[in-house]
């Protein structure tokens, strides 16, 4: 009952505005697609691009311009140099851009690691923000219940990213 309350509770904003939310909490600098993609990168470590194009359901092309905004500020990196990606001109899927084409297993840099735990506490936060007066201490399955709702608040399809609305 307390998790279907919750659920209805933050379903009524567009994931891109729980995003936007999430990153000003925590101090992230990155759009709403941008940290959707560092956290799914955070929750599925050692995933190479094919591997996260099957888990989200995403063509791989969508996978690598995604991460390139990432690569571009340092926060994601790949074992194995870039490659353009198909029916991107050159190397940059924006002019002046990073590298899109990536092999190899993506992984988090330091500060990609630290932006995605300030994210997910920041989740976590404005979850039990819907609680306020209960005490997740006191009451084991609401503890447990806010974690799974957290997780949940991060799942589904990818915002839009800047400029594909």
């Amino acid at each position: 009952e307390i998790g279907r309350a919750l659920s209805v509770l933050t379903s009524g904003q567009p994931r891109e505005r729980i995003y936007e939310k999430l990153a000003d909490r925590a101090g992230v600098t990155i759009d709403a697609a941008g940290c959707w993609m560092l956290l799914r990168v955070h929750e599925h470590p050692g995933d190479d691009v094919p591997a996260l194009s099957q888990r989200l359901e995403l063509p791989e092309d969508t996978i690598r311009l995604l991460l390139g905004n990432l690569i571009g500020r340092g926060l994601v990196s790949s074992a194995s140099p870039a490659r353009p990606a198909a029916g991107v001109p050159g190397e940059t899927g924006v002019p002046g851009g990073p590298p899109v084409g990536l092999d190899g297993t993506v992984m988090l840099t330091a500060s990609g690691e630290a932006a995605a735990e300030r994210l997910v506490g920041a989740r976590h936060d404005a979850v039990a923000d819907l609680v306020a007066d209960w005490n997740p201490e006191q009451h084991a399955e609401l503890a447990a219940l806010l974690r799974k709702l957290a997780r949940h608040l991060a799942e589904g399809p990818a915002p839009a990213a800047a400029g594909q609305r």
